[in-house]
């Protein structure tokens, strides 16, 4: 994975917020390169920077010296999560350590499939690699969304076999944390990427109209003739001339020329709010 401070994966966002898939791959890179650099900030002990460790395939190998570490997998779009963090209290005499251990799932989308039984129904592949006869473990579930803060307790989930209860998933705690607690400049990048969208958007029906060709009979187009109001140029119903604008045309240019303003100060706000390198390394 590219350090934060080396790549900075929002600074695309603007022409690909209106694509779900790629803006939700830029936002996920970036709250992961920022908790391996920055920690998270939702105590829990695990507020600080700590290693990040790529894995192949679909589950860790933990290192079981590591105090504290973010796993993350370099397969693309991991069926259940997009990372984890592990993080161990060793065993003492013989006491029994403790492992922490928080799954990840980042998505700004309007829904999402269920990771969290994603990741249980393969509980026993996630925590194979650990001696969990000399570790009592606790689970956080953590969604990063773009939603408020929330949490709740999950009972211990059993499933009837004819051998017996089998545990599908020991008791946990699921938690929302706001994509704005994580990071402020991760978030003030999205928003502004959400309102640089919206106004670059200009509808299509309120394109000013060609400039009317000169009337037949009364002068040149844009010229005004005493007498008539209110229409194009050209002759109204009984002979009456017109005056080669009207009140209409003229709002619609006063419109176009107020969303070229507006665009032209959110290109003026986006490029001087873009981060560099320099700038995130100071975070």
């Amino acid at each position: 994975m590219n350090n934060f401070g080396d790549t900075d994966f929002l600074s695309a966002l603007d022409d690909n917020i209106d694509n779900p898939s790629i803006t939700g791959f830029f936002i996920e890179q970036a709250v992961l390169s920022y908790i391996g650099s920055q920690g998270l900030n939702i105590s829990k002990g695990i507020c600080s920077p700590m290693e990040t460790v790529m894995f192949a395939g679909n589950y860790p190998r933990y290192n079981m010296q590591r105090k504290l570490a973010l796993y993350c997998p370099l397969k693309f779009n991991l069926q259940a999560i997009d990372g984890i963090i592990v993080r161990l209290e060793r065993p003492k005499g013989r006491a029994k350590g403790k492992c922490f251990m928080f799954p990840l799932q980042i998505t700004v989308a309007r829904s999402h499939s269920d990771s969290e039984s994603a990741f249980f129904n393969q509980w026993t592949n996630w925590t194979k690699e650990m001696n969990l006869n000399k570790f009592d473990v606790g689970v956080e579930f953590l969604w990063i969304t773009d939603k408020g803060a929330s949490a709740d307790n999950v009972s211990i989930g059993t499933k009837q076999l004819r051998s017996g209860d089998k545990v599908t998933n020991p008791k946990y705690t699921t938690c929302n944390v706001p994509l704005q607690i994580i990071g402020q400049e991760i978030w003030d990048r999205y928003q502004l990427a959400l309102n640089y969208s919206k106004n670059r958007s200009v509808p299509t029906n309120m394109e000013v109209d060609e400039e009317p060709e000169a009337a037949e009979q009364g002068g040149p187009s844009g010229s005004r003739i005493e007498g008539s109001q209110g229409t194009k140029g050209g002759v109204k119903e009984g002979g009456e001339v017109g005056y080669g604008w009207d009140e209409e045309d003229d709002s619609k240019k006063k419109g176009k020329r107020k969303r070229k303003e507006l665009k032209e100060r959110w290109e003026k706000g986006w490029k001087e709010l873009k981060f560099t390198s320099a700038d995130i390394h100071t975070l």
